[in-house]
């Protein structure tokens, strides 16, 4: 009589519920474009379907030049209707009669804000007013990638906080470039002070490793 290896049965029990497609995570890639006129950044992310606008948001902020102090928006489509999602505010906070349905940022996903169009706006920092195009180009093999969220591709420099939109971000390359061409001593001391690296893969993966951090920042 053949003894049965119970044990060797609940260990595959536990590996098929394991991998039961119910508990998988899709992988989106996500381009992220700036809106300039003559200026060129993108990133690309692998990012977890089950991340909220929320936790992309903060992605987004480790992967940048930014130190999450101002205020975002997305706006993607739901229900057939452009929507914008934004984090709740106090009635006299909020900058003129809204244009489209509100959502809370935190209780969307990414997987839902992409379902019904692959292309979602973020906008961050109303002062400057950086635009960036959020595309979802497909999904990614987990096998593929060491850590998720992690930055597959990215081209150009991200712009520091309160540069003063594009137009701020091309003096701040060129002073940065030649201090001669800074108007005076307070703005080559600002740029000293600013928060601001050239890109690097290595060093957007290491603080999308710490993605969380910069959500503490805020």
């Amino acid at each position: 009589m053949e003894l049965i290896d119970f044990s060797d049965l609940q260990t595959r029990a536990n590996a098929e519920t394991a991998d039961s497609p119910a508990d998988i995570e899709d992988i989106y890639r996500l381009r992220l474009d700036f809106r300039f006129w003559d200026l060129v950044c993108m990133r690309d992310l692998a990012v977890g379907g089950k991340a909220t606008l929320d936790d992309l948001h903060t992605m987004i902020q480790a992967c940048g030049n930014w130190l999450n102090y101002h205020l975002y928006s997305f706006e993607f489509m739901l229900d057939g209707k452009m929507t914008l999602a934004e984090l709740p505010m106090e009635d006299d906070m909020v900058f003129g009669e809204r244009r489209m349905p509100a959502v809370d940022p935190r209780n969307i996903t990414v997987a839902d804000a992409v379902s019904e169009f692959p292309s979602l706006l973020y906008s961050y920092d109303f002062g400057d007013g950086w635009e960036i195009m959020v595309n979802h180009l497909g999904l990614v093999d987990s096998d593929s990638v060491k850590q998720v969220p992690c930055c597959l591709f990215g081209k150009g420099d991200w712009p520091p906080d309160d540069v003063g939109a594009e137009d701020g971000f091309m003096r701040f390359l060129e002073v940065l470039k030649d201090p001669s061409k800074a108007e005076d001593e307070f703005y080559l001391r600002w740029i000293e002070e600013t928060y601001f690296e050239k890109y690097s893969l290595a060093r957007c993966n290491s603080n999308l490793r710490h993605w969380e951090d910069f959500r503490a920042m805020a």
